[in-house]
């Protein structure tokens, strides 16, 4: 695993990161649920049972949750 100049995140800090950055409801028991699915981010490391994610990683994942609105919508 490669050291990285940004802490790894838990699924607690990946909520707050992805409502504070991207501004869309999260919670930690959503990521779990997601993971648990095969479409949560993709953990960097794991400390006992606690999973850890780079933020670069968790951001990504959160905007793939977000839908662009078309031009043809019809939304002002």
């Amino acid at each position: 695993m490669n050291e990285s100049p940004e802490p790894l995140l838990t699924r607690k800090r990946v909520a707050e990161l992805i409502r504070e950055r991207i501004g869309i409801h999260m919670t930690p028991h959503m990521i779990a649920v997601a993971c648990m699915k095969g479409r949560g981010p993709q953990p960097a490391a794991k400390h006992g049972r606690v999973f850890l994610y780079e933020q670069g990683e968790a951001l990504r994942w959160g905007w793939s949750l977000v839908e662009p609105i078309g031009e043809a919508s019809g939304a002002a």
